[in-house]
């Protein structure tokens, strides 16, 4: 994973197969995230392997996988946190540990709303 993405493993999450795996104890919405890759993965860890795959190769599919993450994530969060974090979360998705898949205000409105276009990336 170091070598496709570059972000801190000491403050990074990684949900696969059945487990949560992180340094350090994880708020709720974070919870939640990692939840909706457990999901999309059947919490099974032969099927975690071919996610990871699609993951790692198809920009599109990684797009699709986070940004279903990020909304429920997004919906976890109280009124008072919103909008603080959703720069830190449209940030994430915009950065370089997705791989710049999209600009900051485009993943700021696909966080936000449910247009099914912005899925499509």
């Amino acid at each position: 994973m170091k070598l496709f993405f570059r972000c801190d493993w000491e403050r990074t999450a990684f949900g696969f197969g059945d487990t949560v795996y992180a340094k350090y104890k994880l708020p709720h919405h974070l919870i939640v995230h990692e939840e909706v890759h457990l999901q999309q993965q059947s919490y099974s860890y032969f099927l975690a392997w071919l996610w990871l795959l699609l993951y790692l190769i198809s920009k599109r599919f990684r797009y699709k996988m986070e940004l279903q993450a990020y909304r429920k994530q997004y919906k976890a969060f109280n009124h008072h946190e919103k909008n603080t974090l959703i720069k830190k979360i449209a940030g994430d998705l915009s950065g370089r540990m997705y791989g710049n898949i999209v600009t900051f205000n485009e993943a700021v409105y696909a966080i936000t709303t449910n247009d099914k276009e912005k899925e499509k990336k």
